[in-house]
């Protein structure tokens, strides 16, 4: 060959060389002349967080076998996080648990698909989501839809299913040799031997619950699904609540009051960050998202640096200064009575109001609901509306109307305060695709026998049920 052929072949060659993604979860160490089999594109329109960045491919299909093409034959959209930072170490710490997680298979938690490397970068390529919570929230400004309703509360037991798996789960003591190194001054963190490990997501939020409008068949609402695992930590049996706040990261809006109490960190973090976000879930269902702002700005104090927050609690000193504690905010305790008045708070919402106010939006981390018991109410709830679909939508009066509510505006905290063991458990998905459509079917069906008013519009004029 002369040496102007070789050339000409060293460089063409990587055209009949793009790789091929034949194996889920697998990791691909790649060339850096491979020529990525993309058919579409859009890292220019990429969103930068603290630690990566994520955008959208299409992967021709010829050279993936993660998914399989969609009903209209066209090729699905994958999400690509790369990494910031290359350290190998760091990449190990993140997709082991990612990788385990996804092999459990809950429809409600994100799954990773594959990892690989390129250029010096690591990758890694997941389901691809059009919108997150919050920008469902915006996109459809309100409803009136009882199927909305009911699609809302299965997605709630979904998230709360999903958070069990994690919060139960244990990758096992292989685990161990890729967990971080400790400093001597963190060694609240540390393990004894090869204790079992439990998880914690650590940074729930809308922003972080995914929205798919095509990976469930069964409704037209699409799927609601955990994501951005990249804050979650797995400690032992012994040492689970004795997690350092600072050291924990997330979102300070949805963080419960152990995070500046200098409390132990436990699950029961989380089990406050999702009642924070089911709030804002019936506030959308009942208000619209037009009123999620007003919300937000009903929370706003100004803390004791002068700078305000949007946060669900309130910290003050009582006699010892030396000794702060904390309330649900006035803002939220407001914005719970009032959406138990409203003229369309049906038996579910005030069900849902009094599991947040009372179980998950407690001060006090040992008081809260646990992932079980919290899917276990759900689960109750969603089996009473598929019998009796009204309590969905028809409006009544709370139960305990003349009593104080929330009995969470009166909890209180101190710094001392120890987060107990939370029960341990085995994991299951309650809810199977049979009870969802029969709900479905059963509201459809009696759709003449909800009520209406001048002032409300549940059920029988929705377009949906038309």
């Amino acid at each position: 060959w002369q040496w102007r052929d070789i050339n000409d072949f060293c460089h063409a060659q990587w055209a009949f060389l793009a790789p091929v993604f034949d194996e889920l979860h697998k990791h691909y160490e790649l060339d850096d002349n491979d020529i990525l089999p993309f058919i579409e594109d859009n890292e220019k329109f990429l969103r930068q967080g603290g630690y990566s960045e994520v955008w959208g491919v299409r992967i021709h299909q010829a050279h993936q076998l993660l998914r399989q093409s969609s009903a209209s034959g066209k090729e699905h959209m994958f999400a690509i996080k790369r990494l910031f930072s290359a350290d190998s170490d760091e990449f190990k710490r993140e997709t082991e648990m990612l990788k385990a997680l996804s092999k459990l298979k809950h429809r409600h938690v994100l799954q990773l698909l594959a990892t690989y490397k390129f250029r010096g970068r690591y990758h890694l390529v997941f389901p691809y989501a059009k919108h997150n919570l919050r920008e469902l929230w915006n996109c459809i400004p309100n409803v009136d839809d009882i199927e909305w309703v009911a699609w809302s509360l299965r997605q709630m037991l979904g998230i709360a299913s999903g958070l069990m798996q994690v919060h139960c789960f244990r990758p096992g003591e292989a685990r161990s040799s890729i967990l971080p190194k400790l400093a001597p001054e963190d060694d609240l963190m540390s393990l004894v031997g090869s204790e079992e490990r439990y998880g914690r997501h650590g940074d729930i939020k809308p922003e972080n619950i995914l929205w798919f409008d095509d990976m469930d068949d069964n409704t037209k609402q699409g799927l609601l699904v955990i994501a951005d695992f990249g804050l979650a930590s797995f400690h032992g049996r012994e040492t689970r609540s004795k997690v350092r706040p600072e050291t924990i990261g997330g979102t300070l809006t949805y963080a419960p009051p152990e995070v500046e109490l200098h409390s132990k960190i436990s699950r029961a973090y989380d089990i406050w960050s999702l009642g924070c976000v089911f709030l804002e879930f019936i506030i959308w269902l009942l208000d619209g998202s037009q009123h999620l702002q007003a919300f937000c700005e009903d929370r706003m104090e100004e803390c004791a640096d002068g700078v305000s927050d949007d946060a669900f609690y309130t910290l003050f000193h009582d006699k010892n200064p030396a000794s702060p504690k904390a309330i649900v905010r006035r803002g939220v305790q407001s914005w719970i009575k009032a959406l138990h008045d409203h003229p369309r708070c049906s038996g579910l919402f005030h069900d849902l109001l009094d599991l947040i106010s009372e179980r998950m939006l407690s001060v006090e981390p040992d008081k809260r609901i646990s992932s079980k018991q919290l899917n276990e109410e759900l689960s109750r709830m969603v089996e009473k509306a598929t019998r009796d679909p009204s309590y969905l939508i028809e409006p009544k009066v709370h139960p305990s109307e003349s009593l104080e509510r929330p009995k969470a505006e009166m909890q209180q905290v101190t710094a001392s305060s120890r987060c107990t063991d939370l029960i341990k458990f085995n994991p299951t998905y309650v809810l199977g695709s049979d009870l969802s459509l029969r709900m479905l079917d059963i509201a459809r069906n009696s759709r003449s026998s909800f009520v209406s008013t001048d002032s409300i519009r549940w059920g029988r004029n929705s377009p949906a049920l038309a």
